[in-house]
């Protein structure tokens, strides 16, 4: 637990690089090519916004609105 305290940005980033490689593991690895729109997107977003909703929750406010609002907007966005 001390690792998550003292190192917020390296664990933010190890989410976020787990969560975009989790959310696109179906797309395949073409480079230089623009995915098309699909379902994968919900999925990306949707696991994108628990990395930002747990940011928010361990070292903003702990409540679970602003952790709700933080996972609803980075979904959408």
């Amino acid at each position: 637990m001390k690792i998550i305290e003292q190192h917020p940005v390296l664990v933010l980033a190890s989410l976020g690089i787990l969560s975009g490689y989790l959310g696109t593991l179906g797309l395949g690895f073409g480079f230089g090519e623009a995915p098309g729109l699909g379902i994968y997107m919900i999925h990306a977003g949707l696991l994108f916004g628990l990395v930002v909703a747990f940011g928010v929750w361990t070292w903003g406010k702990r409540s679970w609105t602003a952790a709700a609002v933080a996972l609803l907007a980075t979904w959408v966005g």
